[in-house]
């Protein structure tokens, strides 16, 4: 008879397992449920696109050299597939480039992930469910491999992002688990639970662009 000790990647395995069980069981019943589904979405990251380099980002530090666009996947809280927006990307440098979010200065990148459509009544964009959410990646690097977020939950993320045409990205919130874990006590680490409860479901409606 042996001893079967956990490796440390099991309880992580564990975890996501459940997460994605919740969130897959449907729980719009009611509005602590639904918030509860949300905050289980947030934790994890997996996108798929078009794209060419790698990056690793670990909080405000991310090292690399990459040009992608997201086109499906869970990322930001939300499942969607299609993004017809070309300033929501991710590129990075080690070396100084002009990118159009910096009005056309010289930085070393962003990664802008936020699903907004241009609404063409107002001439402005409309905003997203992830945006309501506080939950749109606005990330620019003023320095090599230094990524600053708009959000305190920019700032647990550990993700990995690798193109070779098509890109995947895989990532993992720290700061978001413990909204999930400590939303079931009620308590709101990132004021996100409030948000839209009663109305679409988090994920599809509003977030899927065509």
């Amino acid at each position: 008879m042996t001893n079967h000790t956990l490796k440390p990647v099991e309880p992580l395995i564990i975890c996501a397992l459940f997460i994605l069980m919740f969130i897959g069981g449907g729980c719009a019943s009611s509005g602590y449920l639904t918030a509860r589904c949300r905050d289980a979405s947030d934790v994890f990251t997996v996108a798929v696109g078009v794209g060419v380099g790698a990056k690793i980002r670990v909080g405000p530090i991310a090292p690399g050299l990459i040009v992608c666009h997201d086109f499906a996947g869970l990322r930001a809280g939300t499942c969607f597939l299609g993004n017809n927006n070309p300033l929501e990307s991710d590129v990075a440098a080690p070396f100084p480039i002009t990118l159009r979010s910096w009005d056309n200065k010289m930085s070393f990148g962003h990664d802008v992930f936020s699903l907004q459509l241009f609404n063409q009544a107002t001439e402005r964009p409309q905003e997203s469910f992830i945006v309501q959410r506080n939950k749109d990646v606005v990330i620019m690097n003023p320095l090599p491999c230094i990524a600053l977020g708009k959000h305190a939950c920019d700032y647990t993320q550990i993700e990995a992002v690798v193109g070779v045409g098509g890109s995947l990205r895989l990532g993992f919130n720290a700061g978001e688990l413990m909204d999930f874990i400590l939303g079931w006590t009620t308590l709101d680490i990132y004021h996100d639970d409030k948000i839209g409860i009663g109305g679409s479901s988090p994920l599809s409606t509003n977030e899927i662009t065509r």
